[in-house]
């Protein structure tokens, strides 16, 4: 009899181990998926958190620097089409923002769409005037290096000539960067040079200005 009272407990703490690793398996289970269920999208939609979020785009900037930026921050986060196009809306401001009242909820949320409009509105070719009257009224601000200035000076005149060649190119950036020289003396002995490119002129620019300091 006491024999079989201890086989019974047996079974018995038997039984309850068996249930209590068998709930266990089932929690683990179901939470396995639960968590997998979050990581899921939804729509084309990722839960997850952007590791680097892209700069915003106002429309002052040029668009093509801008793409190139955002589809480096695309390629860290691992966003798919659907992704980029909404982060590329929701990083509109400004002038640029209005544009996405322009279009159908359908095109905000492709993002080739959006790019060709985000194009056609502030694509360089269209709005070559406006960098024109900026090269123009581009002079070297206080505090402004010569090769600062330099940069500055190429990438508006890409702008403004998109569709000159690059020998065009060069001699345009030559003689406004050289007008927008504050020091005289340094104007008058490049123009004396004759250089060809932006780069040469910039490197003796940039070794006048050092003879100049050094003698004062």
């Amino acid at each position: 009899m006491k024999c079989k009272k201890r086989l019974e407990k047996v079974e018995d703490n038997s039984s309850s181990k068996e249930y209590r690793i068998a709930k266990e398996s089932e929690t683990k289970f179901v939470n396995h998926n639960v968590h997998s269920l979050h990581k899921i999208p939804q729509n084309g939609r990722s839960n997850t958190t952007p590791k680097i979020k892209p700069q915003s785009f106002d429309g002052n900037i040029d668009i093509d620097e801008y793409l190139t930026q955002f589809n480096s921050v695309v390629e860290i986060n691992g966003w798919n089409s659907y992704e980029k196009a909404l982060y590329l809306a929701s990083s509109l401001s400004g002038i640029a923002c209005s544009l996405l009242s322009e279009l159908e909820n359908e095109q905000r949320t492709n993002y080739d769409t959006l790019v060709s409009a985000l194009f056609n509105r502030f694509g360089s070719i269209n709005r070559a005037e406006i960098f024109r009257s900026k090269l123009k009224s581009r002079y070297q601000e206080k505090g402004e290096t010569l090769p600062e200035l330099a940069q500055n000076i190429r990438k508006l005149t890409r702008l403004a000539y998109p569709s000159a060649s690059t020998e065009v190119v060069e001699i345009l950036a030559i003689e406004q960067f050289t007008e927008a020289i504050n020091d005289s003396d340094i104007r008058l002995r490049l123009r004396e040079q004759g250089l060809k490119t932006i780069s040469e002129v910039e490197t003796l620019a940039v070794k006048l200005e050092a003879h100049r300091i050094a003698d004062n």
